[in-house]
């Protein structure tokens, strides 16, 4: 749809009798304009699955074997170290045999810019994103990144997500966004929330469970990992998805992690 990111939406956006293709970005996960939450498990894998959508993105490489035009990215990370992201980015880049150019021109990668700015995070932000102009953000993880200081407070969650659509709508037309946040056990058995406010599950477009496949762990430092669909409206993940994850050239100096997907009903 053209001109996605205006707030008046044309009797044609609306009724049209052939409406055009939904416009993934993250195909199965992510439409153009939308907020989509993924909250996982402590050590599950969030921000390496993060980050290799993020580099598959800004080079055209396929996701879930659906491939797209090279695209401008956003990556926030206020969650992990200097060291940690290196190599996260590093096992991505080499899993994907993602191309140098790409990467360079395309992916933003922003390291505590939000916890060290002189100014207000969201001001910071903006700045960012109207100088990148992504089609697609990251924000790794939504509580330090928002400088929330009660994950509980469902008013402060939402003044957040209110600046982070700013953050999007600044930043370009059609513009989407991934969240990522952590998870908790609720009751007992498998059942997950996201942890803090209930308020970014009622306010985003999408709500995903990331955990780890039950059994023993395997031999290789890897684990396998479920995308659990929690909240979808039209478009969204609607099935369980198992992510299987695969050294590449392990032990050699551009060793990479391979990531495949396969449908997983309960």
């Amino acid at each position: 749809m053209e001109g996605a990111a205006l707030s008046r939406l044309t009797f044609e956006d609306l009724w049209g009798d052939d409406p055009p293709a939904p416009p993934w970005l993250i195909p199965k996960i992510m439409l153009e304009t939308q907020m989509v939450v993924m909250a996982g498990d402590a050590g599950v894998g969030k921000s390496f699955l993060a980050i290799t959508w993020a580099q598959a993105l800004a080079c055209g490489l396929p996701i879930f074997g659906v491939a797209s035009k090279p695209m401008r990215v956003l990556y926030i990370n206020e969650e992990n170290s200097w060291y940690d992201i290196r190599e996260y980015m590093r096992w991505a880049r080499y899993g994907l045999n993602a191309d140098e150019k790409l990467l360079g021109e395309n992916l933003r990668v922003e390291q505590m810019s939000l916890t060290l700015a002189s100014i207000k995070w969201y001001d910071e932000l903006r700045l960012i994103s109207e100088d990148h102009k992504p089609r697609a953000s990251f924000i790794d993880t939504a509580t330090p990144a928002c400088q929330i200081q009660d994950e509980d407070k469902n008013g402060e969650a939402n003044v957040a997500i209110g600046h982070l659509r700013r953050a999007m709508r600044g930043s370009g037309e059609g513009n989407g966004m991934l969240v990522l946040k952590h998870a908790k056990v609720v009751a007992k058995g498998d059942d997950r929330a996201i942890r803090g406010a209930k308020a970014w599950k009622g306010a985003s477009d999408g709500l995903i469970f990331h955990t780890r496949t039950a059994g023993r762990p395997r031999g290789d430092d890897l684990h396998c990992t479920y995308l659990w669909p929690d909240k979808a409206r039209a478009f969204g993940l609607k099935e369980r998805v198992k992510v299987t994850p695969q050294w590449v050239n392990r032990g050699v100096k551009k060793a990479g992690i391979l990531l495949s997907y396969s449908a997983d009903p309960e």
